[in-house]
C-alpha cells in the first residue's frame, strides 16, 4: 500500500481494460493497523467482484484465436532446455543482496540507487541467458522474472520521487514535499523500458497540509510549565 499497487476508481476498475484490483493490490491509504487488510479485502473485494460481473455481462461471448494461443505458448516454453541447469535460486540470491541492503531499501540516496540499477541491469542480462531443464524450474524462472521487473520499478520510482514520505526515506531529500509529491507515481511502458509520471492524489475530505503547530495538550502543558517557573 505504501510501495506498489494498482490505482483504481471507487468501482475497483483500473485504467487497463479488464483489470480490477482489490485489497492490498489496490493503491489506497497508508494504514498498517491490525486487521485493516482483512476489512479492505472484504469491502472492496465485493465491489471488485460486482464490477467484474457487470463487465462480463456487457461483453460478447469470448472467442479464442488459435494462432495467438500458439504464440503465447511458444513464448512461455521457449526457455525450456533439458540440458540446462536450474539456476533461478542463484539469481534470486543476487537480487536479494541488491534490494535488501539497508542503504538501498531503507536509507536511500541517488548515487546508491543508480549503482543498484546498474547491478540490476547486469543481473537481468545474466537472467536472460538462463534456460529451464523442466517445468518446475520454468515456473521459478517466471517468478524470478517478475521479481526482477518489480525491483526495476522500485528503484526507478525511488529515484523519481525526490522527497521522503512514510517508508520511502531519501537521505538527499529528507523533507516531505506535499507541494510537488502528493501524487501517485505511475509506471507505464515506453520502448520496452518503464517510464515514470505523476498523478495528483485528490484530497476531497480534508487537507493534506502538514500541521506545524504543537498538539493542543502539549502546548497547554508547555504554557503551564512556563507559568510555574515565572511564579517562583
Amino acid at each position: 500500500m505504501t510501495k506498489m499497487a494498482i490505482r483504481t476508481g471507487a468501482d475497483c476498475r483500473s485504467d487497463v481494460s479488464g483489470l480490477l484490483a482489490a485489497g492490498l493490490a489496490q493503491a489506497g491509504c497508508a494504514n498498517h493497523f491490525a486487521g485493516f487488510h482483512i476489512g479492505l479485502c472484504v469491502g472492496n473485494g465485493w465491489i471488485a467482484g460486482r464490477s467484474a460481473i457487470e463487465d462480463l455481462d456487457a461483453l460478447p461471448p469470448p472467442r479464442l484465436d488459435p494462432a495467438e494461443v500458439a504464440l503465447m505458448h511458444e513464448e512461455v516454453v521457449r526457455p525450456v532446455d533439458a540440458s540446462a541447469k536450474p539456476e533461478s535460486d542463484l539469481i534470486l540470491r543476487e537480487l536479494q543482496s541488491i534490494m535488501f541492503a539497508y542503504n538501498i531499501g531503507i536509507l536511500k540516496r541517488a548515487d546508491r540507487l543508480q549503482q543498484a540499477r546498474v547491478a540490476l541491469d547486469t543481473l537481468m542480462e545474466k537472467f536472460n541467458a538462463l534456460a529451464a531443464p523442466h517445468t518446475h524450474e520454468l515456473v521459478r524462472l517466471k517468478e524470478t522474472e517478475a521479481m526482477l521487473l518489480a525491483a526495476r520499478f522500485i528503484l526507478g520510482a525511488s529515484l523519481y520521487r525526490t522527497e521522503s514520505r512514510l517508508s520511502h526515506f531519501r537521505e538527499d531529500y529528507e523533507a516531505r514535499d506535499d507541494d510537488n509529491w502528493l501524487v501517485w507515481v505511475d509506471i507505464t511502458e515506453k520502448g520496452r523500458v518503464p517510464e515514470f509520471s505523476r498523478t495528483p492524489i485528490p484530497t476531497p475530505l480534508c487537507s493534506a497540509t502538514l500541521v506545524t503547530r504543537r498538539p493542543t495538550r502539549l502546548a497547554e502543558r508547555h504554557a503551564a510549565s512556563r507559568s510555574r517557573r515565572f511564579d517562583r
